[in-house]
């Protein structure tokens, strides 16, 4: 996984045509942290069987171990984690991260404390500007992915951070993204995984619902995943209006990847009636992969657009749909 400072970015690996998704300021989800807690405390079920298409058919699984973990006390910085960790050094952070890069051997006890106490820092805590703070974490994280053994701790970590909604909302996204790479080894978490996805998918503000997506697509071939279930949110998602335009791009082309037909018509709808650049550039990528000779006059309307992004999805999308006829 590669250090972003704003994301996601989509590939359109279609079309060859990047479609950049965008995070609004304010991100929601349906449940508080302080919900979240109460939930996890109890012994209810981890699937809201009422609320998304995936839920629906996923079993109800009963909710006995809690993952919430109290946030770390950043007390004494290990020798080698001072120049990436305490904003008392004064290193900009270009340094800091270059210092991070340099942390190849196994990571102690003490090294993943302090790094776990970290990604519960604000921008202000740390010394960074918020950009900055999320690119450093989400470097972090994949060195401890990569130098610890004890994953368990990182994935209720990362989880009790989504739930923290006082943490910046871009870090909350990278949060489930993380956690869309670490669900085979949730082990004994993984229902509730499977209810934090859910919580993201709901999330109608920002770009989570689309993070989520991708998380389930990844691990479409895990229980209680399957491609067709990913591709049922993804145009539930895509087709809803109350959805983000952010979340509704990423969803146009997991349904698209998942070979729903349902999304070819949607995906002539967006283009006829969308004045959002993104939907339509990822409406384009989707005819260029799926339609048909009656698509070809809508996408040539765009190839001479005024915008270069509309302009150089069109033409791919006419390459493709021709290289397919």
């Amino acid at each position: 996984m590669k250090t972003r400072i704003v994301g996601p970015l989509l590939f359109i690996a279609a079309v060859g045509v990047s479609a950049s998704l965008f995070l609004l300021k304010k991100s929601a989800t349906t449940s508080s942290y302080n919900a979240a807690k109460q939930l996890v405390s109890s012994e209810r079920t981890a699937v809201d069987t009422t609320e998304s298409a995936a839920s629906q058919a996923l079993p109800v699984t009963p909710m006995r171990v809690s993952f919430e973990i109290a946030r770390p006390v950043m007390s004494a910085v290990p020798a080698r984690l001072q120049p990436i960790l305490s904003p008392d050094t004064g290193l900009p952070y270009q340094s800091r991260m270059n210092a991070s890069r340099e942390l190849e051997s196994p990571l102690t006890r003490d090294e993943c404390g302090a790094i776990y106490a970290f990604l519960h820092q604000s921008a202000q805590e740390a010394g960074l500007r918020p950009q900055e703070l999320n690119a450093l974490k989400n470097h972090l994280v994949n060195i401890v992915k990569i130098n610890s053994t004890d994953i368990l701790s990182l994935i209720r970590h990362l989880m009790t951070l989504f739930y923290d909604t006082g943490q910046d909302p871009v870090w909350r996204e990278y949060c489930v993204q993380h956690l869309g790479t670490l669900y085979v080894q949730a082990g004994i978490h993984q229902p509730a995984l499977v209810k934090l996805f859910g919580d993201a998918l709901r999330d109608k503000e920002g770009s989570l619902a689309g993070t989520a997506l991708i998380a389930l697509r990844l691990n479409r071939r895990n229980e209680p995943y399957t491609s067709r279930l990913v591709a049922e949110e993804a145009y539930v998602v895509a087709s809803s209006a109350e959805y983000s335009s952010a979340s509704r791009t990423t969803a146009l082309q997991i349904a698209a990847a998942e070979d729903d037909p349902r999304i070819v018509q949607l995906a002539r709808t967006v283009l006829r009636e969308s004045t959002d650049v993104h939907l339509r550039v990822s409406a384009l990528a989707v005819l260029g992969k799926m339609g048909d000779s009656t698509d070809v006059d809508g996408i040539e309307a765009h190839a001479s657009s005024g915008d270069v992004r509309l302009r150089s999805a069109a033409s791919a999308a006419l390459k493709m749909l021709q290289s397919r006829s």
